[in-house]
C-alpha cells in the first residue's frame, strides 16, 4: 500500500519585518516586508527572498530565474507569467495568487503549499516537489512533464486537461480533483484517490488504461 503524504512544514516568519519596495538582480532579502508593489516584468534573476511577507505584489512577466524562496507568506498578487525556473522554494506559503502561466521547470518545492491559487497553464516540467499541498487551485492545462513529486496532495483542485507524461509520484493523494481530459493518466499508478473519486474518473482512469467500454 502506498504511504501516506508527510505534511509541509510551516514557514518561520519575524513578528518585526522591514519594508521594501523593489527586488533586484542576485539580491538578498530577509525579514521584509513587500506589499502592494507594481513589479511588472521586473528582472531580478538569482535574487533571494527569506522570513518575509509577500503581500498584493504584482510581479506578471517578473523574471526571478534561479532565484530563493523561503519561510515566506505570499498572499494575493500576480505572479501570471512570472519566471521562477531552477528555483529553489521552501516552507513558504501561497494564498490568493494569480499564478497563471507560471514557470517552474526544474524548480525544487520543498514544503509549500498553494490555497486557492491560479495555477493554470503553469509548467511545472521537471520539477521536483517535495510535502507539496494544492487546496482549491485552478491547475488545468498545467505541464508536469518529467515532474517527480513526493507527498503531494491535490485536494479540491482544477486538474482538466493537465499534462502527466513522465511525471512520477511516491505517497501522494488526489481528493475531490477534476481530472477531465487530462494526458497520460497512467503516471498516476501509486496515487491515493478516496474510492469515490476512483468512480467519478473512472471514464478517465480506463482511457488512460487502453479499456474500450462496451455497451
Amino acid at each position: 500500500m502506498t504511504s501516506e503524504p508527510k505534511p509541509p512544514a510551516s514557514p518561520d516568519v519575524p513578528d518585526a519585518l522591514g519594508s521594501v519596495g523593489t527586488i533586484g538582480v542576485d539580491e538578498e532579502l530577509d525579514g521584509v516586508s513587500l506589499d502592494g508593489l507594481d513589479l511588472t516584468g521586473i528582472a531580478a534573476t538569482g535574487a533571494r527572498i527569506g522570513e518575509s511577507r509577500v503581500t498584493h505584489v504584482d510581479l506578471s512577466q517578473a523574471v526571478l530565474s534561479r532565484g530563493t524562496v523561503h519561510d515566506a507568506v505570499w498572499s494575493g498578487g500576480s505572479l501570471a507569467n512570472a519566471r521562477l525556473d531552477d528555483a529553489q522554494i521552501r516552507r513558504s506559503r501561497f494564498e490568493g495568487v494569480r499564478a497563471t502561466g507560471l514557470n517552474l521547470t526544474r524548480a525544487a518545492l520543498d514544503d509549500v503549499v498553494f490555497v486557492d491559487c491560479r495555477l493554470d497553464l503553469a509548467l511545472f516540467r521537471a520539477a521536483k516537489l517535495s510535502r507539496v499541498r494544492f487546496e482549491d487551485c485552478r491547475l488545468h492545462d498545467a505541464d508536469l512533464f518529467e515532474a517527480r513529486l513526493t507527498s503531494v496532495v491535490f485536494e479540491d483542485c482544477d486538474l482538466r486537461t493537465v499534462s502527466w507524461t513522465d511525471a512520477s509520484f511516491s505517497a501522494s493523494e488526489l481528493r475531490g480533483c477534476d481530472l477531465t481530459g487530462g494526458s497520460s493518466l497512467e503516471r498516476l499508478r501509486g496515487v491515493r484517490m478516496p474510492w469515490e473519486d476512483v468512480l467519478r474518473s473512472a471514464g478517465e482512469i480506463a482511457l488512460a488504461a487502453g479499456i474500450v467500454v462496451v455497451e
